[in-house]
């Protein structure tokens, strides 16, 4: 009875330590994304996972990350990257036994550019206009959700509202801000009778 149970816990052990073509051995280290850019001041997730020589992930292999400049970027040992420096490119370096590789992690600056149309008005009294509005980021993608803040130095010759809708409301001139962040654009608005 020992000896059958010594069989069983040994087919236990192989099974666990093999698939249904044999033992894997890892072969390889591979991280993504490979060039992360991570927001100043943000944060960003790396994963890295060890693979045979098939390319097919094995489960249950320790990884490490190291940061070559971390008062720039710091890496958690879950691959986590936080930005706390300033613009650069950083290595990380990931590890798991023998294997090691490595990616450029690049902080980009925070939203950078206000796109806002039309850029004046000319309305009639009673007329309105839809302002469009976007924020972006350095790469000129849109950041969903962006906080702006819409304002008029005329209420009584133009009115704008929180959804950024300008509507005319007696003969004047007037102009209204958009504002986001740092950024902030003027749209000169010309109320006639």
């Amino acid at each position: 009875m020992g000896r059958l149970r010594s069989l069983i816990i040994l087919a236990q052990v192989l099974l666990v330590a093999c698939d249904d073509q044999g033992p894997r051995t890892p072969a390889d280290l591979v991280v993504t994304p490979n060039m992360p850019q991570v927001p100043m001041g943000g944060i960003r997730q790396l994963t890295a996972t060890v693979v045979d020589a098939d390319g097919r992930a094995i489960d249950g292999e320790a990884v490490t990350f190291e940061s070559a400049e971390p008062d720039v970027v710091t890496v958690s040992d879950g691959g986590l990257l936080t930005s706390v420096g300033w613009l650069d490119t950083v290595t990380i370096t990931a590890t798991s036994g023998d294997l090691a590789a490595e990616v450029e992690a690049k902080v980009v600056p925070p939203p950078s550019s206000l796109v806002v149309g039309p850029s004046s008005l000319r309305l009639a009294v009673g007329d309105w206009v839809q302002l469009y509005i976007i924020v972006t980021d350095e790469h000129g993608d849109s950041i969903p959700g962006a906080e702006v803040v819409l304002q008029t130095d005329n209420a009584a010759v133009a009115s704008v509202s929180v959804g950024g809708v300008v509507r005319g409301m007696r003969s004047g001139l007037a102009t209204v801000y958009v504002i986001s962040g740092q950024h902030r654009r003027d749209i000169a608005v010309a109320v006639t009778p």
